[in-house]
């Protein structure tokens, strides 16, 4: 499993990103995908960098068919982005990294807000 701590303690955002990548990459190539469905699960619990789910997003994004926690990820990558930028500039800013489905329900949340 993957240390979000000792990720997070690394002291850049692309030495951060090149531990990300180097393993999560390491558990694509040998095909351990439910090792990587597993470290989603926890990075989304703890992990509050936007930077970093681009990075998981990007990482991921060729396997996104065989990974089953992909949308958990996509959709709290969304709700990350929102702390940092607008909704609509979360999307343009991560939109091709997103299934179909993971736009819509969020882009419905989004207008359910405005009407509230």
């Amino acid at each position: 499993m993957m240390s979000l701590e000792e990720l997070l303690s690394l002291p850049t955002i692309d030495k951060q990103l090149d531990y990300l990548f180097n393993y999560i990459d390491d558990l694509l190539i040998f095909g351990d995908f439910d090792s990587v469905d597993d470290n989603i699960l926890e990075f989304i619990k703890e992990c509050k960098s936007f930077d970093l789910y681009i990075g998981f997003l990007t990482i991921t994004f060729r396997y996104k068919d065989k990974l089953r926690n992909i949308e958990k990820l996509q959709k709290k990558a969304v709700d990350v982005g929102q702390t940092v930028m607008s909704f609509k500039d979360t999307l343009s800013t991560i939109n091709g990294l997103l299934s179909d489905n993971v736009i819509k329900i969020k882009s419905r949340k989004e207008k359910l807000k405005k009407l509230i």
